[in-house]
């Protein structure tokens, strides 16, 4: 997989990777409520292309106020093949080279391989209810 940096030029990639979320749409739910043009407002926006040239991974640090919210989906058929972790990487290197101090995240309490993603990448859990839990990590110094 080859991890490509996009911007509103790269809408159309993003377009064909949301339909392909799939099962894995039950816990990312950021297309949900968002246009593909929400990419305007991100720190970065990554895909992960496989050979093919087809988008298999998805990954951003979207700016809320003073709040950087990371996101990785990977497409149905793809998960279980380290993509997540490597978009991780990326996203966190980017967010590193923007001056980003804090990034948080919430994940579903029964996403478990992603819960497992984000202590290994040194986020700490800040909270939990009944349905989500909520991360975040500091830039190392």
């Amino acid at each position: 997989m080859k991890i490509v940096k996009i911007d509103e030029s790269g809408i159309g990639l993003l377009r064909r990777f949301i339909p392909q979320i799939g099962a894995s749409g039950s816990s990312f739910r950021y297309f949900n409520s968002r246009p593909p043009e929400v990419v305007r407002n991100h720190v970065v926006t990554l895909l992960g292309i496989d050979d093919a040239g087809t988008p298999v991974c998805y990954g951003h640090l979207d700016r809320e106020a003073d709040t950087v919210w990371l996101g990785i989906c990977v497409a149905e058929g793809h998960t279980g093949q380290g993509l997540g972790g490597r978009m991780m990487t990326a996203l966190l290197e980017a967010g590193d080279e923007a001056g980003v101090e804090e990034i948080k995240l919430s994940v579903d309490n029964n996403n478990l391989s992603g819960i497992r993603l984000y202590e290994k990448n040194g986020f700490q859990l800040i909270s939990r209810n009944d349905k989500i839990s909520f991360y975040h990590r500091t830039r190392p110094v």
